[in-house]
């Protein structure tokens, strides 16, 4: 019965393995990220119904926008569209965190600084 052949070498370079995660060598990008807290209120888990309503409007909202900004720019120049969109931005943001825009203003904090 004739010798059986020895299988051809592997290079080094194809048979050399990854190191072993170890204490000694972890890095925060090879850690498993944490899991997303669950969608929930105070009253326990959203339900699913909800959250496509909710998914819904916010398409149907931002859907109907294309229109209205095409109309509204046949009345009024681009500046001073984004001058009336940006005030209306403005007053809704303050009404949402009064607490952060007074601190703003106090501050004498420029959009974007600290």
């Amino acid at each position: 019965m004739p010798a059986a052949e020895a299988a051809p070498e592997t290079p080094t370079i194809l048979a050399r393995r990854p190191p072993a995660i170890t204490p000694a060598n972890t890095s925060p990008l090879l850690q498993p990220l944490p899991k997303p807290p669950g969608l929930a209120n105070e009253n326990g888990p959203v339900p699913p119904v909800a959250v496509e309503l909710i998914l819904l409007s916010a398409t149907a909202i931002w859907g109907f926008t294309f229109p209205l900004v095409k109309t509204a720019l046949h009345h009024i120049g681009p500046i001073e569209f984004l001058a009336i969109r940006f005030a209306i931005a403005t007053v809704a943001l303050v009404i949402i965190w009064p607490r952060a825009a007074l601190q703003a203003l106090r501050s004498g904090r420029k959009a974007g600084g600290r």
